[in-house]
C-alpha cells in the first residue's frame, strides 16, 4: 500500500516536534495526550534511544481473580481476530495491568517483524519502561489510545502504528488488562477503534456484572453486621469507599448514609477520616494473601479531635477479596498502619488549552476546575483555561490524591488554595480561592461533612 502526501505531511510535523522534544524544547504541534504523555516519560527517564524493549519480570504479587479472567477473556477475543489482522497484516496484542504481553497472534510475517522489535510476549510496554505506545498509554486512558509512528516515545518503533484499549475494574477503575492492535509501516485503518471498543464490550459488561453481584455481596454484610453491632459499623468496597455506614457511624465518619452502590458514581464520598481510605485498601491487600486475617488500627478522626480504634475485617465473596466491613467493637487481630505506596511515578500532568497551544500544569498552578456540561475549566495561576479532559468525575480521579476535593455536582477545589470559609442559609459554605476573578465557590449540603473534614473544621 503506498502513503499518500496527506498521510507523509502530518508524521513529517510529528517527527519534528519529537525531535525538538526529545532535545529538551517545547512541543506544541502533537495530539494532548500523546504530549502528556510525552512529559510522563521524560520525567521516568525513559531513553528516547533505547533499542527495544526490556524483558518483562515476574509476575506481580497478589493479581486478583479479575485481572486474571479479564486476560483469559481478552486472549480468547484476540484469537478470534486473527483473520481479521491476517487481512490487515496485523498483530493483536493482549497485555496485563502491568503492561507486559501475554500474548500475540494475527499476521505471521508481521509477527516475526514484532518478535525482531520486542513487540512480543515476555516483554514489558508499560510508559514507564519503554515510552509512549498503545499498550502503555491505553493504561492511563478510559478509551482507545492511538499512537501513530513519530508519536512513539523511541525511535526505534516510528515505524509502528498501534492502538490499546484497556478493560478496568468497575470500582476502582484500575486496567485488568489491554487489547491492542498493531502494523507496520503504515496508519491503521480508521475502523480500529471502533473495533477494539466492539471488542472488549463483553467483557467489561461481564466485569460490570461481577461488580454488582459484589455490591449486592456487601450490602448483604452490611446488614447481618447492622444488627449484630451496637456501634459504629461501615463498609467500604476494594477501592477504600465508603458504601454503607449505620446511625452511629455516620457520627463517627462523618459520611451520608446514602448507600452509593452505583460502582461508577458522578461523585466519589471521601470518609471524614482521612487515614481510613489507606488503612482499608493495606486491609484488603493482607486479606488477599491471607484469607482468616482480620487487623486493627488506630486512626485520627478530625471531627473529635481524637483518636480512635477501628477493627477491619477483609470481606470475601466469589472467590476473591470485595471490600473490608468496619467496627469499632476493640482491637482485634493484627494491629497495622496503612503502608503508603513509595513507587516512584512520573508527576501528575493536568492539560489545558491556551489558543493554539497546550498548556501543562502541575496540580498546585489549579485552583479549581468547573464543569459546564462536559467541558471543564480551569481556574489556574495562567488564567482561565478548557481542560483537554472531558467530564469532572474524571479529573477528580486523577487530582484527589494531590489535594482537591468535590465540593459541589459542578466544582472540584485545590483545598490548598482556600482563604475563606463563609457559611450561607442552605445548611452548607462557601469557600474563597486566591482567586482574583472568581468569588465564592458553594459546598453544597451533602458535601459539608467531609470537607469540613479535610478542612480540620
Amino acid at each position: 500500500m503506498s502513503t499518500s502526501s496527506h498521510d507523509i505531511a502530518p508524521q513529517a510535523v510529528t517527527s519534528v516536534e519529537w525531535e525538538r522534544f526529545v532535545t529538551g524544547h517545547a512541543a506544541f504541534r502533537v495530539r494532548p495526550e500523546i504530549l502528556a504523555s510525552w512529559y510522563r516519560c521524560r520525567d521516568y527517564g525513559v531513553d528516547p534511544y533505547a533499542p527495544e524493549a526490556p524483558a518483562a519480570g515476574d509476575d506481580r504479587p497478589g493479581r486478583c481473580l479479575d485481572e486474571d479472567i479479564a486476560l483469559a477473556e481478552l486472549a480468547a477475543v484476540a484469537r478470534s481476530l486473527d483473520p481479521e489482522a491476517e487481512s490487515l497484516e496485523a498483530i493483536t496484542a493482549v497485555a496485563d495491568a502491568d503492561g507486559r504481553i501475554l500474548f500475540s497472534g494475527g499476521s505471521t510475517r508481521t509477527l516475526r517483524r514484532g518478535r525482531s522489535d520486542t513487540l512480543a510476549p515476555a516483554f514489558a510496554w508499560a510508559e514507564e519502561t519503554v515510552g509512549t505506545n498503545g499498550i502503555g498509554l491505553a493504561l492511563h486512558s478510559e478509551d482507545v489510545a492511538l499512537v501513530d509512528r513519530s508519536e512513539h516515545w523511541c525511535a526505534v518503533f516510528h515505524d509502528w502504528s498501534c492502538a490499546g484499549l484497556a478493560v478496568r475494574d468497575p470500582v476502582t477503575h484500575d486496567p485488568l488488562g489491554v487489547l491492542d492492535i498493531c502494523v507496520h509501516g503504515r496508519a491503521l485503518p480508521e475502523s480500529v477503534p471502533a473495533a477494539l471498543r466492539y471488542a472488549t464490550r463483553g467483557i467489561q459488561a461481564a466485569a460490570d456484572d461481577r461488580a454488582a453481584a459484589c455490591r449486592h455481596d456487601l450490602a448483604r454484610v452490611f446488614t447481618e453486621h447492622r444488627r449484630a453491632h451496637a456501634g459504629p459499623v461501615a463498609v467500604a468496597d476494594k477501592a477504600g469507599r465508603l458504601l454503607m455506614v449505620n446511625d452511629e457511624g455516620r457520627h463517627l465518619f462523618g459520611t451520608p448514609n446514602s448507600a452509593l452502590l452505583d460502582p461508577s458514581p458522578a461523585e466519589h464520598v471521601a470518609p471524614a477520616i482521612p487515614q481510613l481510605t489507606g488503612v482499608v485498601l493495606e486491609a484488603i491487600g493482607r486479606g488477599r494473601h491471607n484469607r482468616f486475617w482480620v487487623g486493627s488500627a488506630t486512626v485520627y478522626v478530625p471531627a473529635q479531635r481524637r483518636q480512635t480504634e477501628v477493627t477491619v475485617h477483609p470481606i470475601r465473596a466469589r472467590a476473591s477479596v470485595v471490600g473490608a466491613l468496619i467496627t469499632t467493637d476493640g482491637a482485634e487481630g493484627e494491629r497495622f498502619d496503612a503502608v503508603h505506596d513509595n513507587r516512584e511515578s512520573a508527576p501528575e500532568r493536568i492539560l489545558g488549552v491556551h489558543e493554539n497551544c497546550v498548556v501543562v500544569l502541575s496540580p498546585r498552578e489549579i485552583r479549581f476546575a468547573e464543569a459546564d456540561g462536559n467541558t471543564v475549566w480551569l481556574d489556574t495561576d495562567r488564567g482561565r483555561l478548557p481542560a483537554c479532559e472531558r467530564g469532572l468525575a474524571r479529573l477528580q480521579r486523577r487530582l484527589e490524591e494531590h489535594g482537591f476535593a468535590r465540593v459541589h455536582r459542578k466544582f472540584l477545589v485545590n483545598l490548598e488554595r482556600v482563604q475563606e470559609i463563609a457559611p450561607n442559609y442552605h445548611g452548607g459554605f462557601w469557600l474563597r480561592v486566591d482567586s482574583p476573578r472568581h468569588g465564592l465557590i458553594p459546598v453544597s449540603r451533602r458535601h459539608v461533612p467531609e470537607v469540613r473534614a479535610l478542612l480540620g473544621l
